[in-house]
């Protein structure tokens, strides 16, 4: 049983996202994660 579902991880990676000062490759990989949630961006 997950105690956070996958809204709620969306939801922060959303957030992160957001970051000042990410990182081209961290934003790659922040994208991969929303795919994997079915979501554009």
């Amino acid at each position: 049983m997950a105690i956070f579902g996958s809204h709620y991880w969306q939801g922060r990676v959303l957030e992160l996202r957001c970051t000042p000062g990410i990182m081209h490759a961290q934003e790659r990989r922040l994208q991969s994660l929303l795919d994997g949630f079915g979501t554009t961006g």
